[in-house]
């Protein structure tokens, strides 16, 4: 009904600690019901327990809000007019 994957972020190196959560999705009908937010809560919790202390998403502007409603920030580094978008949270503090 959902998936997603998290991985540490192996394009920056510069930034230790930073992992990527790609791949969130929740099918159609089971939309609604906070899968999405819980699934993503639960990805935090584990990067954290790893030693993360960042995470990143990489996501459509039409789903900016759902993460920056969760504490995300959208970055600089955006493609496409603005289509396309990295947004970041920073898990020192936040989980």
């Amino acid at each position: 009904m959902a998936t997603c994957r998290f991985y540490a972020d192996p394009d920056h190196p510069d930034q230790p600690g930073r992992y990527v959560i790609a791949r969130l999705a929740v099918l159609t009908e089971a939309q609604g019901r906070h899968i999405g937010s819980r699934l993503l809560s639960d990805a935090e919790r584990r990067i954290a327990q790893a030693g993360g202390t960042m995470a990143a998403v990489h996501s459509e502007n039409d789903h900016y809000k759902f993460y920056e409603q969760r504490g995300y920030r959208l970055t600089d580094e955006v493609y496409e007019g603005g289509r396309h978008g990295w947004l970041v949270k920073d898990l020192s503090r936040n989980v």
